[in-house]
């Protein structure tokens, strides 16, 4: 590679050449950053496996008016979700959703390829532990794909229920990406040690809260998984809304985060804010 501070009128054979080091290469080319990424990888595909294989057994009898089933498909997915969190957190930060991974790419955490490489691989773990599910039966598929579409009134849905539904998800998945961001990432955050359970209540929450209405997916992966192997005919319809509103509350969040809440925001008021908050902290713990 030639010295780029070398005029251009430099005869060929007089410049001076450098010797490319993996220093030199573009971060996510070295050694160490792809072998992370793919174990990271990893990670998050055996971990969706395992979640949307929980999640759609757990559906598998819920009833129409059911409301302890309701309960047992919450604490189903929040306390997988979080006990999943908690077993690959240092590997990929267990972020096992794509709204999540969408979040902290806008937020500037993860880098985008490595963001990519993670929802793929989310979509693919939950097509494979929507497969698995399928081969002890595949009613059970068909029923998650009826209730992660739980709109009332199917057959006959106008607009304004449609962006209900968007509203509703874009909500209780900006709940999780702000967990994520302010209690699993952030280094300022004084509850990393206990996130996994926070966020285990945050799926919890939400399910609980919109499941009668949408289903309480918050996972875009976790509504693909049952409509890729599903055999129901209706399985894409309105499929739509389980990724518009996900994806539009985790970008929110994760604006949010980064001009205001983050350990450095972007918004000057907020970061001298910061500033002084950290200087009274080692202050009294000097005192």
């Amino acid at each position: 590679m030639f010295d780029s501070s070398v005029h251009e009128d430099t005869p060929l054979l007089s410049r001076k050449f450098i010797t490319v080091t993996h220093r030199d290469r573009p971060p996510f080319c070295t050694p160490k950053v792809f072998f992370k990424t793919l174990r990271g990888c990893f990670a998050e595909f055996f971990a969706m496996i395992i979640l949307m294989f929980v999640s759609a057994m757990t559906m598998r009898n819920v009833g129409e008016d059911s409301g302890g089933s309701v309960l047992l498909v919450a604490i189903g997915n929040g306390f997988s979700y979080g006990v999943l969190v908690s077993t690959t957190m240092h590997i990929s930060s267990g972020f096992l959703n794509p709204a999540a991974t969408v979040g902290v790419v806008v937020a500037g955490i993860v880098n985008p390829i490595t963001g990519a490489c993670y929802l793929l691989v989310q979509i693919l773990g939950a097509a494979t532990g929507a497969a698995l599910v399928s081969l002890y039966s595949e009613s059970a598929i068909n029923a998650a794909v009826h209730h992660l579409r739980h709109l009332p009134g199917k057959d006959d849905i106008d607009t304004s229920t449609i962006l209900l539904a968007i509203l509703y998800e874009v909500l209780t998945t900006s709940l999780l990406v702000m967990v994520v961001l302010n209690s699993a990432i952030d280094k300022a955050s004084k509850s990393r040690n206990v996130a996994p359970i926070v966020l285990g209540f945050s799926v919890t929450v939400g399910i609980l809260a919109t499941f009668e209405f949408t289903g309480g997916s918050l996972n875009p992966a976790r509504s693909l998984g049952p409509a890729i192997v599903g055999t129901s005919d209706s399985r894409w319809d309105y499929h739509y809304i389980y990724w518009i509103g996900p994806v539009i509350g985790a970008v929110l969040t994760a604006a949010i985060y980064r001009l205001m809440f983050a350990s450095k925001p972007w918004i000057p008021i907020f970061k001298q804010l910061v500033v002084e908050d950290n200087d009274s902290d080692r202050q009294t713990a000097i005192n």
